[in-house]
Formats: C-alpha cells, sequence, structure tokens
C-alpha cells in the first residue's frame, strides 16, 4: 500500500471536503468544511475541526474540533449558536478508515430548523 506523508493526507482530505460537501449542503440551509487528519499522536485516532455556517447569511454558527476512535460510536459535541440556538455535531470513520459520516442538526427556539448528514469515501485516509 501506498503511504502519502501526513500533511499531504491533510491536504487531500480537506480539498476532497470542501470540493464535496457544500453542493450536498445548501439545500438544509448549513454549509460544513472538514478538515480530518489521522491523530499523530494515537494510532487508530482521527482529528477533525468543523465550520459549520448558515448557507443563506454565510455566519459562522460553531467551529467544533473533537478527536474520535475509528470504528466506534459517534463523538457528538453540542454548541450554541449566536442567535441562542443550539447546533449538534456527531461524526465517526469507519473501522478501516476510509468511510466518515457526519451528522449537523440546528435548533431555534426548540425547533429543527437545518439538518443534515453525509457519508464520504476517503480511501486515502485508510491506515
Amino acid at each position: 500500500m501506498h503511504r502519502f506523508p501526513l500533511r499531504s493526507l491533510a491536504l487531500m482530505v480537506v480539498f476532497v471536503l470542501v470540493a464535496t460537501i457544500p453542493t450536498l449542503v445548501e439545500a438544509a440551509g448549513l454549509t460544513v468544511e472538514l478538515d480530518l487528519a489521522p491523530s499523530t499522536e494515537a494510532a487508530g485516532i482521527y482529528e477533525v475541526t468543523a465550520q459549520i455556517q448558515d448557507a443563506e447569511s454565510g455566519e459562522t454558527l460553531s467551529v467544533p474540533t473533537v478527536a474520535f476512535p475509528k470504528g466506534e460510536d459517534p463523538a457528538s459535541v453540542t454548541s450554541s449558536t449566536p442567535t441562542g440556538g443550539i447546533l449538534e455535531f456527531k461524526i465517526s470513520i469507519s473501522s478501516d478508515g476510509t468511510t466518515v459520516t457526519y451528522a449537523v442538526k440546528r435548533q431555534e427556539g426548540g425547533e429543527v430548523i437545518a439538518s443534515q448528514k453525509a457519508t464520504i469515501r476517503l480511501s486515502s485516509l485508510a491506515e
């Protein structure tokens, strides 16, 4: 198996995710950009920083960062939006490290006003 330097992996993943996800997100009212890479500190752990924005206004709603093991239940981060709403971000990666799934749900006043879920194949992340 051909191994890429970690920096190249991160750049390729960002390009793939940024190029793919915004087209999926517009209908849901959110844009999501993910910076995903294997951890440099622990095998089998991945780190992601997600930039989640309102698709209409471009306002950044949250920029969660989370480390999570592959092949396990989704890691979850909940934060407040600038308008006092709630934003929940969940992410997981398959046990072979090739498929990442994320979900985002935005609530304002107790009502879900936007949500989205995507599964993306990232074969270049396989260890």
